[in-house]
Order: C-alpha cells, then sequence, then structure tokens
C-alpha cells in the first residue's frame, strides 16, 4: 500500500495529494498533508490496520531498560557532513547539525535553525541516526543512488539521550525494516518520540564530526 505521486510507472497515482509550491524550484517545493493522505488512503480502500506479518521499524526503550546505554559516549553536537562548508557529502554544504540539549535534538541548516514552516518552530527530534552506506553518481545531473539493502553489517551510529551506540545495520528485503544492532550483535533500543534518519555516503564518512 502506497501513496505515490502522479509520475510515470505509478500504477495508482494520488492526484490530489501532492501540489507545488512557488518559494522552492522543482523538484524541492512538492508538499502533501496528512488530511489529504488519509483521503487517498480511503479512496484506495487501504487498511488502516497493522497486518500479521507487520515488523515495526524500530525497538523502543521501556522503564525497565532506560539506563541500559548510561555507558556510552556522551555527544552533544552531531555534524553529519562536517563542520566545513565546502565538502561534498550533501551536508556541509547546507551547514546541517543536530544539538542536544539535555532533552530533544534540535536541527540546524544554513547557520541557523531549522524551521517547521506549519508551525514556525524550530525542528526537534528524540533520535538521530547516521546509516551508512554506498553511494554513487548516476549520471553528469549528479543524479545520486544509495544502497539502502543488503545484509553486510553496514556501520551505524544511534544518539539517543544525549548517547552514542556504535553498530550495524542491515536489510534484508523491500518489505522489511532495517535491522540496527550494537556492538554485541544486541537490537539497538530508541527513545519513544520522533527519529530522524540520515544517508551518509560511505565515501564520505570520515567528513562525520561528532562533538562530546
Amino acid at each position: 500500500d502506497n501513496i505515490s505521486a502522479a509520475v510515470a510507472g505509478i500504477d495508482h497515482p494520488a492526484y490530489d495529494v501532492f501540489r507545488r509550491t512557488t518559494d522552492r524550484r522543482a523538484p524541492h517545493n512538492v508538499v502533501a498533508s496528512g488530511k489529504d493522505i488519509l483521503k487517498n488512503v480511503e479512496r484506495f480502500g487501504y487498511s488502516l490496520e497493522y497486518h500479521d506479518t507487520f515488523q515495526p521499524k524500530f525497538k523502543f526503550l521501556s522503564s525497565d531498560d532506560a539506563d541500559i546505554y548510561k555507558n556510552m559516549p556522551d555527544v552533544n553536537i552531531i555534524y553529519p557532513g562536517g563542520q566545513a562548508s565546502d565538502g561534498a557529502n550533501g551536508y556541509s554544504r547546507i551547514q546541517a547539525y543536530f544539538q542536544y540539549d539535555g532533552e530533544k535534538y534540535y536541527r540546524y541548516q544554513y547557520g541557523g535553525p531549522h524551521i517547521d514552516e506549519a508551525t514556525g518552530n524550530q525542528l526537534t527530534c528524540d533520535n538521530v541516526i547516521l546509516q551508512y552506506c554506498y553511494g554513487e553518481v548516476r549520471d553528469e545531473n549528479d543524479y545520486l543512488a544509495f544502497g539502502c539493502h543488503g545484509d553486510n553489517g553496514l556501520p551505524v551510529q544511534v544518539f539517543t539521550q544525549g548517547k552514542v551506540i556504535n553498530g550495524t545495520w542491515s536489510r534484508y528485503s523491500d518489505n522489511d525494516p532495517a535491522v540496527y544492532l550494537d556492538e554485541a550483535g544486541n537490537p539497538i533500543k530508541l527513545t519513544p518520540g520522533k527519529t530522524w534518519i540520515c544517508i551518509i555516503w560511505a565515501d564520505y564518512a570520515e567528513d562525520v564530526e561528532l562533538v562530546r
């Protein structure tokens, strides 16, 4: 079940979900709303109940294991593309970073807070994931492709409650979520709330900077 824009190759396009704004250049000006998505869920007859085979994307911390990462290293600022503004990694040129304030991770870009246009508030999340993967340039227009599947145990860094947990990730099929494991092979658990995943091009892994 999916809600997709009316582009070539889409069998059941959702014509009235997506619209373009005039404040940005295409293709960066497409927006959608939850209300319109739900309208098309009803139009397509999609179920709002989980299937019996549903696998959740994340595992979350409970009151029984809230302190399991207390001995992990502290990280207060996450620079997915480093602090330089001229790198080719996709993050440094927009000066993207996350800063932990003791409760939430606040996102910054272009020298200031990243603001939610709908609310006027700075974007925040409860967890940040740096998922390292293979990447390549496909054509002369810098069309990029990233390998988000595989069972190779590629690196991952999960940030929650001001801590960093190093581990590996794998994703075995289109219908399965990525699995995040710590260095001991245990599932990494997240703080309940919002999670921001940054795809890190493995060729630029050394550009990542963490400030403790």
